[in-house]
């Protein structure tokens, strides 16, 4: 982001869009919360940005003993999201994939 916002000044008329990525648990790749304020800052101030969707990677949902973890991370993304989505007057997609596994059946969520 700070690279851009250098390299495409403000009033240019260039949407560029981008895929958000929070880090809801795996502590790999994606905005923390703590960052969001900064974040949010940033995006606000480049108005060439445009975020296209916000996604997160939920690290063992295909796994019935990690459901636990799965539900916070699942609430923490909707946290983390909701946050980014009401600065915002434009939709954005939110996404993710995960296996769920539940009374001894697997199900995807799209």
């Amino acid at each position: 982001l700070k690279k851009h916002a250098t390299q495409h000044p403000e009033n240019e008329t260039i949407s560029f869009p981008i895929h958000v990525k929070l880090d809801t648990g795996m502590h790999r790749l994606g905005f923390e919360e703590k960052e969001i304020n900064e974040l949010l800052v940033r995006l606000k101030n480049n108005k060439s940005i445009k975020i296209q969707s916000i996604f997160t990677h939920l690290a063992a949902s295909e796994e019935a003993s990690h459901d636990k973890f799965t539900l916070l991370q699942l609430e923490k993304f909707e946290s983390m999201s909701s946050r980014i989505t009401s600065a915002f007057t434009y939709p954005i997609l939110f996404c993710y994939r995960f296996h769920c596994y539940f009374y001894g059946r697997y199900y995807w969520i799209y």
